[in-house]
Order: structure tokens, then C-alpha cells, then sequence
């Protein structure tokens, strides 16, 4: 008859819960969401006399593995999205029409074009605006 060595491959046997947020790749503002929602957290341990709690991680990894996670298909992997390409060869797009504009700076004023429009600045001499 063969024995059966459990093998612990955690750094230690409880784990914080701040620590074991880290540890699993949760954000702390989650689990105690999950904690706030009344869900129920096994491996969730309150030390005695204390305000704080200890996450037994092989049996939080078991819960978390099967009811959280959710296996990888086609509609949720990363590498199958759609690549949004940028064309910066163009120029950028203003902000109303969406046609590409060149900026010219000519005789001290600033002039936009290509888009239907000039935008100049203005120059104030002696109160005459040109």
C-alpha cells in the first residue's frame, strides 16, 4: 500500500489576505467586494482574539480554480482580438470631421488645413486687430 505525500507547494501554510490576493493575482478591492456580497470564501480562517483573518491557500487555490475562473475559449482569449491599426501617415484626424489636417506655421501665425477650415491667430497692433 503507497502512501500518499500531500505536497505543499505554497511558501507558507496561511497566508494573509492582503498576501494572498498577491499570491493568486486578485485585486484586494475584489475579494473584499466578494467578502462584502456575503459570498462565502473557503480557506477563509478568523484568527482568534484578532481582527484579522487567514486564507488557507490550498483549499481558497481549489475553490478559486473551479468556481471563478473560467476556462479560455475563442471569445475570451487575448490573442484573438481584433488589432485596431492606427495610419499616422496621414496626419491626425480633427475632432468634427474627421478629415486629416496639416499644421503650417507661416509669417508668425498658426494655420490648419486640408480640413475645410483656417484657424489663424490673431495679432493685436496698437488696437487694430489683423
Amino acid at each position: 500500500m503507497a502512501l500518499v505525500n500531500k505536497i505543499n507547494l505554497y511558501p507558507q501554510k496561511y497566508f494573509l489576505e492582503s498576501e494572498a490576493c498577491r499570491h493568486f493575482g486578485i485585486k484586494l478591492r475584489t475579494f473584499k467586494r466578494w467578502i462584502d456580497d456575503g459570498q462565502i470564501i473557503p480557506g477563509r480562517i478568523k484568527v482568534k482574539k484578532t481582527n484579522y483573518y487567514v486564507i488557507e491557500p490550498i483549499e481558497f487555490h481549489s475553490w478559486f480554480s473551479a468556481n471563478i475562473l473560467e476556462p479560455a475559449t475563442n471569445k475570451n482569449k487575448f490573442h484573438n482580438r481584433k488589432i485596431k491599426s492606427k495610419n499616422s501617415s496621414l496626419g491626425s484626424f480633427t475632432h468634427r470631421n474627421k478629415k486629416t489636417s496639416d499644421v503650417i506655421l507661416s509669417n508668425g501665425g498658426l494655420s490648419v488645413t486640408n480640413n475645410g477650415g483656417v484657424v489663424s491667430t490673431a495679432i493685436t497692433q496698437g488696437g487694430i486687430t489683423t
